[in-house]
């Protein structure tokens, strides 16, 4: 599915999610429904306390169940089904008909992060500014567990209504599995972080949860918050586990981030047009006419906004000569060109993440209109990898940009 937000300028894609993020903590709840995952939804849940729940849309229901059963006909049916009655990696040559077994086992595999006494002492509530910790923020984990579940809730990963259900109401009672900060690159999708997220969902002793400024092992967590541990079925370990939540809800954060940044560095642009009683002609229409990329039209345009009923900053250059500079520094004179192009890539990345918040990044995938299964690559995080890789250039070139007007500010 397209992102919404494609074909618009930067200003109104970062205004649009920052008005989403507004909406979705006065609505309080968040349907999650597979197909309508935003970047603002996902700050919202794992900031801002919005509590999600199950969409309860015929079509999304039955989607789910219909995935279940198909999986079913195929066991039945002996279909060879990697990770369900096949071993995994270099051992999907062996078979098996412990199937339930084999879900289990691959979860203890992946359980082996390290998490240290101060990563499960009470009282640790997982801020991300907590000194030395080895473990994920809670924000970074609530944005996972969310993200994971629209994934599975469009019913190509054969995971069952109780085990999303599951998922959300660790979300809705704001218990939030400890895990690893290390353990993922989402080569094979972030198997490590999800296989806590699972293992707290089956109430594992050996996981760890925080619950109200709790540290608890998940046993307890789920007794006192209420809440059955989840039995899972034949491939809703690997269902759960093989994704890239992880990857796509921290990108999500940080791009979200990174869009009002770019929306800062053009207003400090302006500002220090003014400090250092620079000219507006640097930002002349006719410049982004005749070079028209759009995103250094943009900046052009915003910027020249700003100025336009400044007292300090000058107009255009008078035709007499006079002493001075004539013309600005580089670091105001090109500021919408090297900006233009990071807001051209934090559109694409906005596009990427976009999709793949919406995404089955599962594998195998199950066809519930062809009754069968497939086996692929969703599970790699290309996708979000090219997307980061606009943000942290996006990033660096901001930073080196308000960097140098700083320094001609304290030279001037």
């Amino acid at each position: 599915m397209p992102s919404k937000y494609l074909y618009r300028s930067h200003q109104e894609v970062a205004r649009a999610h920052f008005n989403d993020l507004n909406a979705a903590i006065q609505e309080v709840e968040l349907e999650v429904d597979g197909s309508s995952l935003t970047l603002a939804t996902v700050v919202a849940v794992s900031k801002f306390s919005c509590q999600p729940f199950l969409t309860q849309k015929s079509d999304t229901l039955n989607g789910i169940n219909n995935s279940v059963l198909t999986l079913k006909e195929c066991l039945a049916n002996r279909h060879p089904i990697y990770g369900v009655n096949t071993g995994f990696g270099g051992s999907a040559d062996s078979r098996t008909d412990h199937v339930i077994t084999l879900q289990k086992s691959l979860l203890q595999l992946l359980q082996s992060g390290i998490l240290t006494s101060k990563d499960t002492a009470s009282g640790n509530d997982g801020s991300n500014t907590v000194h030395g910790s080895q473990s994920m923020p809670s924000e970074w984990v609530r944005a996972t567990m969310l993200v994971r579940c629209n994934s599975v809730v469009k019913g190509h990963s054969a995971v069952s209504l109780p085990a999303i259900n599951g998922l959300l109401q660790l979300l809705q009672k704001n218990a939030t599995p400890v895990v690893p900060l290390r353990g993922t690159i989402s080569a094979s999708g972030d198997l490590m972080p999800l296989a806590y997220v699972t293992g707290a969902m089956e109430g594992n002793p050996g996981i760890f949860v925080r619950v109200n400024g709790d540290v608890i092992t998940a046993q307890e967590a789920l007794k006192k918050i209420g809440m059955k541990a989840v039995t899972l079925g034949p491939k809703e370990g690997l269902g759960l586990v093989n994704g890239t939540a992880a990857s796509a809800a921290v990108a999500s954060l940080a791009l979200y981030e990174t869009h009002q940044l770019a929306l800062l560095a053009q207003i400090v642009t302006a500002l220090s047009v003014e400090a250092l009683r620079g000219s507006t002609e640097s930002f002349h229409p006719f410049i982004a006419e005749v070079r028209p990329h759009d995103g250094q039209a943009e900046v052009a345009t915003n910027v020249l906004s700003l100025l336009q009923t400044s007292q300090l900053a000058r107009g255009e250059r008078p035709t007499t000569v006079k002493t001075g500079l004539a013309q600005d520094r580089y670091s105001l004179r090109t500021a919408s060109q090297w900006l233009g192009p990071q807001l051209e890539d934090l559109l694409l990345a906005d596009h990427q993440i976009g999709i793949e918040l919406n995404s089955t990044t599962d594998n195998p995938l199950v066809d519930s209109a062809a009754r069968t299964t497939y086996s692929g690559g969703n599970f790699q995080a290309t996708s979000v990898t090219s997307a980061m890789e606009k943000t942290r250039l996006a990033l660096q070139m901001i930073g080196k940009l308000l960097f140098t007007q700083c320094t001609e500010m304290i030279e001037f």
